[in-house]
């Protein structure tokens, strides 16, 4: 007997049950990971995470392959304006994101507004609906509030702050929001380089530490190490940028489940960008 034959098509299904299962039971951490997980970063590098690139429009569109399985693709796409009036610096976007296909379906829609320049406050909101075997699931809204204060601008040494505070979730199931909870983002900048660290939680309440190191922030090319030290996921990954568009590749790969490849385009003014 072939078993090979047997697991091929089953081992999926059984994946994507499992996973659905786990989630739906209140056991995971903050359902899948996000497209935009692959990068800490903002995609204008240091000019963006110091809000001192100048305004304009930008669109971007991305799609991964959550650890390698085909019935995990991930698909993204974002618009986004940022501009000044009266000496203030503002910036707006919208994103959508959906994970799986068939079996499990995670959507999400959400966005971001924010008024200030090196300092200021945002507020990120989200909707989020989950599909499990072709029936419509659960769906969970959610809001945080986030304030930001910089320090230096993108050739001197700076330093950038943002504190993320949960301000309002309403869930009709027991499913989590989009992504983990931030709970702050610290940027340390100087020269061609920067150091971005991410501390978020799970819904269980459990802190989750991420690191990223990106070189060559002002050159065409500029290359970034991930390393997140709780699950010894790590990878690197590649921005190519020229006038008008922006390419970034991710492919960050854990112990257990394998790696996932992440890429996205941003097209327009892609200096100021924040995702």
């Amino acid at each position: 007997m072939n078993v090979g034959c047997r697991r091929g098509p089953l081992l999926p299904a059984a994946v994507c049950l499992a996973l659905s299962a786990v989630i739906l039971a209140g056991q995971a951490t903050a359902g899948f990971p996000d497209l935009t997980d692959g990068w800490l970063h903002a995609p204008g590098g240091i000019a963006a995470g110091n809000d001192v690139a100048g305004g304009g429009s930008w669109v971007a569109a991305g799609q991964g392959l959550l650890y390698g399985l085909p019935e995990l693709p991930q698909r993204y796409l974002a618009l986004g304006v940022a501009g000044r009036n009266w000496s203030r610096t503002w910036r707006l976007r919208l994103d959508f994101q959906q994970s799986g296909q068939g079996l499990f379906e995670d959507a999400w829609c959400g966005g971001e507004m924010a008024v200030g320049g090196t300092r200021g406050l945002g507020l990120v909101f989200s909707r989020r609906s989950l599909l499990v075997a072709g029936r419509a699931g659960s769906v969970c809204k959610s809001a945080v509030m986030h304030g930001f204060v910089g320090v230096g601008g993108i050739t001197s040494p700076g330093v950038r702050l943002d504190v993320y505070l949960p301000l309002w979730a309403d869930a009709e199931a027991d499913i989590p929001p989009p992504g983990h909870q931030r709970l702050l983002d610290l940027q340390l900048s100087q020269d061609n380089g920067s150091l971005c660290v991410r501390l978020a939680r799970d819904r269980r309440d459990v802190p989750r530490l991420d690191c990223e190191v990106l070189w060559g922030d002002s050159a065409p090319l500029a290359l970034t190490l991930r390393l997140q030290p709780g699950t010894g996921t790590v990878g690197p990954g590649i921005r190519l940028g020229r006038p008008g568009m922006l390419l970034m590749t991710s492919h960050l790969v854990h112990p257990v489940l394998g790696i996932t490849h992440r890429l996205m385009v941003v097209l327009g003014r892609w200096q100021g960008c924040r995702l």
